[in-house]
């Protein structure tokens, strides 16, 4: 089954790539939030991520969470809101049915208040570990509480991969993975590291090609190609060091064993111009 995907950069932030990785130089670099518009032929409009929007602000403005803004600037227009993007594609907010987040940092989460009637797909450790997060602690783990809905958890549906279904032979090496909508259509895998419960979303685009969104399990696709190591500062918001190398290794051979795949990191341009609209 082949879903229509379109990619939208709601916002952009901005980071000294030396403090990213241990190879960069002393420039300014933009990492773009992208969010995926997906139609599924049976399930309708849905999205993976919902981006950067003015609740982000909103949410922000005072301490402890403006320093979440201090640590990333954010560059971001009320135009770059995917609900904007939407409505200019003629697609309303209630039109949205589904969202699936690949882990609930700010930059991921920013705009879900703008779609109330989306059902919420998101790992059972996403929630377990970041809902009950407040103050301090929660910027130290990149979370704006108020970015969630009053109704949050009365719409999630919490995913857990015991008793998954076999993975796809073009998505080994990957151990796991969740039939999400029992068609085959969507799969959903566990990609440790990051944040807590990461998960990748698998699927064929309109075109029949292998589209594998992988959040932040790298930030870029020369993350991967070239080996690129995080420095002790992007360390930081790495919530598990071993596990988001051992992913990234895990991605390595998937290239290599399925180079027709198409990966898609949340904050890398080059991946996600194939799926720009017009």
């Amino acid at each position: 089954m082949q879903i229509e995907c379109i990619s939208l950069t709601a916002g952009t932030c901005s980071a000294i790539e030396r403090t990213v990785f241990t190879s960069g130089r002393w420039r300014m670099v933009y990492f773009p939030a992208t969010v995926l518009l997906l139609n599924h032929p049976v399930h309708g409009y849905g999205l993976i991520d919902t981006g950067y929007s003015q609740h982000f602000f909103d949410a922000s403005q005072r301490l402890p969470y403006r320093a979440y803004r201090w640590a990333t600037p954010v560059q971001f227009r009320p135009e770059q809101s995917v609900r904007v993007q939407l409505q200019q594609l003629g697609i309303q907010p209630n039109a949205i049915r589904w969202i699936i987040l690949t882990h609930l940092h700010a930059d991921h989460v920013g705009g879900l208040l703008d779609f109330p009637d989306a059902v919420i797909y998101v790992t059972e450790q996403a929630v377990s570990a970041t809902l009950s997060l407040t103050g301090a602690s929660a910027v130290k783990q990149a979370v704006l509480p108020a970015l969630f809905p009053d109704d949050f958890l009365a719409r999630v549906k919490r995913l857990q991969f015991h008793g998954a279904a076999s993975v796809p032979s073009s998505l080994t090496p990957m151990s796991r993975a969740l039939d999400l909508f029992q068609d085959q259509s969507v799969w959903i895998v566990p990609l440790p590291g990051h944040a807590p419960g990461q998960l990748g979303v698998y699927f064929r685009d309109q075109q029949a090609r292998q589209v594998f969104a992988i959040g932040d399990a790298c930030w870029t696709q020369a993350e991967l190609t070239q080996q690129l190591q995080p420095t002790v500062i992007s360390k930081r918001i790495i919530h598990d060091v071993t596990a988001y190398r051992a992913t990234q290794a895990h991605l390595r051979l998937l290239i290599e064993k399925n180079p027709d795949i198409v990966l898609l990191p949340t904050h890398c341009t080059k991946s996600h111009d194939i799926y720009q609209r017009a």
